[in-house]
């Protein structure tokens, strides 16, 4: 991530400070997604597309670098389901 947004510098934040800081953060209302969504991101699995590629012969059309950026840039650009109150797109 930190080479997405450009970052000179990267460092480890451990789990319970991140969740804790987004929980203070949604509280105070400076951001749209509450403590949930970072439960969400760790547990999603890492997937490996080798067995993909070697059996189908296929290959991602994009790098997980450009699919991060990609919903980044869609979240920075109000775009979400509707109704969901985090990320209800602005009108």
């Amino acid at each position: 991530m930190g080479k997405l947004f450009g970052a000179s510098r990267t460092f480890h934040i451990p789990f319970n400070v991140l969740r804790v800081l987004a929980a203070v953060t949604w509280k105070l209302r400076l951001q749209r997604s509450d403590p949930g969504w970072v439960d969400m991101a760790s547990q999603a699995p890492v997937m490996d597309t080798d067995r993909a590629r070697d059996v189908l012969g296929w290959s991602p059309a994009k790098s997980s670098v450009d699919a991060l950026a990609s919903v980044v840039f869609g979240l920075g650009k109000g775009g979400g389901i509707v109704g969901s109150p985090p990320l209800h797109p602005r009108d």
